[in-house]
């Protein structure tokens, strides 16, 4: 077991820890580091005009606190900045560039001390974008995979990537296409993580969509098919680790047991009346290459907004998830959503002006099958997030 002690600002930390049951000794011993994110808005598209640039930013600071049935915990402040590059170069031709600058600190206790990063930079997207025309694009550079894939597949990362869109005009109240996509699935520090003797690994995608898009009413669908290969020996020993099933070679590495390799979909319906915003989410996977019953992932998330006044809104929200041993690759996933877990988190936040929001959220996830390095696991979090603002 080890222990890493890292710390946090002073007062924000003070608070987050009174309100997490820290100790005070824990976050009032430093007086002058930053920290961190643990999730930042996802900033929206946002095309200038022709010629133009337009830059946005958000912010993101949190306290996190998480416990297992082995004694793992981590209590953690997180604060993180987003900024959002537009440069619309000419009538077809675009550049977004979108980095995160963040900085984790608090107390881990845990086998597995990966999280415990103290500060850096990651590129949420860097993509030159070729439009000939209204409903199709080329995007080349490091794209973010939240855009082509669910959250069940990829959390929010960008991969070295080629994708090509062919579509009706978008701003059509029913719009359809087809995509197909190329990427090198990376580690944050875009490296691909593989040996020099191992082949570079690769995530290729099809698939089509639909969407309803009216002022009140919008609905978006999306199915396709995906398939991992060649992933790095550093790759698979990490997943098994953290929830896939896998198979010893020489020394403490692992492979994994099957290959990754089926079809994912993901439907979303936004609906607006007067004061009350309401969203509902599903997502689901299913890996064709492993046997049933430890193939198949589902996420579903229900949402609202209802606006008290002009300057005030309540924001509830509740997700459930269960994914099954073998039917993403964990490495790849957000944090929350390891493989080999059900779980739920549900909060409430209150949003102040559409410009900020404080939540508080908790959930509780469980091993679906019964393994030497995970148990049930509660969390606990505070947050304050800004919405995109301009420079």
């Amino acid at each position: 077991m080890k222990k890493v002690l890292l710390y946090p600002q002073p007062v924000l930390a003070f608070i987050l820890g009174a309100c997490l049951g820290l100790p005070h000794a824990v976050f009032a011993h430093a007086l002058s580091s930053e920290t961190t994110t643990l999730s930042l808005t996802q900033p929206t598209e946002i095309r200038a005009s022709s010629g133009q640039k337009k830059i946005t930013w958000s912010l993101s600071l949190g306290g996190e606190k998480r416990q297992d049935e082995f004694s793992n915990q981590k209590s953690q402040f997180s604060l993180g900045l987003n900024m959002q590059f537009d440069f619309e170069l000419n009538s077809w031709l675009s550049l977004n560039v979108s980095p995160l600058v963040f900085s984790k600190s608090g107390y881990i206790q845990s086998q597995d001390i990966s999280s415990a990063e103290g500060s850096g930079i990651e590129l949420k997207n860097a993509a030159l974008m070729i439009q000939p025309y209204s409903g199709g694009s080329v995007l080349l550079g490091a794209l973010n995979q939240q855009k082509t894939h669910t959250t069940l597949l990829v959390d929010d990362k960008a991969f070295p990537a080629a994708k090509l869109i062919l579509g009706n005009n978008p701003q059509s109240l029913n719009q359809f296409g087809g995509y197909g996509q190329a990427a090198i699935p990376s580690a944050a520090s875009s490296t691909n993580s593989s040996h020099d003797t191992e082949k570079n690994p690769s995530l290729s995608a099809v698939g089509i969509y639909y969407n309803f898009n009216d002022v009140y009413l919008k609905w978006k669908n999306k199915v396709g098919r995906f398939q991992y290969r060649s992933l790095p020996l550093s790759v698979s020993t990490k997943s098994v680790l953290i929830g896939n099933s896998g198979v010893s070679t020489s020394g403490t590495d692992m492979l994994f047991a099957h290959d990754f390799e089926g079809t994912e979909f993901q439907t979303q319906l936004d609906w607006t009346l007067s004061k009350i915003e309401f969203t509902i989410k599903g997502e689901s996977v299913k890996n064709d290459k492993a046997p049933s019953g430890s193939n198949e992932a589902l996420l579903g998330k229900i949402s609202g907004i209802y606006r008290m006044n002009r300057h005030w809104a309540i924001v509830p929200e509740y997700t459930y998830y269960r994914i099954q041993e073998d039917a993403v690759v964990a490495y790849y996933n957000g944090s929350f959503l390891n493989s080999n877990y059900a779980g739920y988190k549900g909060g409430l936040g209150l949003e102040w002006s559409k410009s900020m929001k404080f939540s508080v959220l908790g959930g509780e996830r469980v091993p679906l099958v019964e393994k030497t390095t995970q148990s049930k696991e509660t969390t606990f979090m505070l947050l304050m997030e800004t919405y995109n603002a301009a420079i």
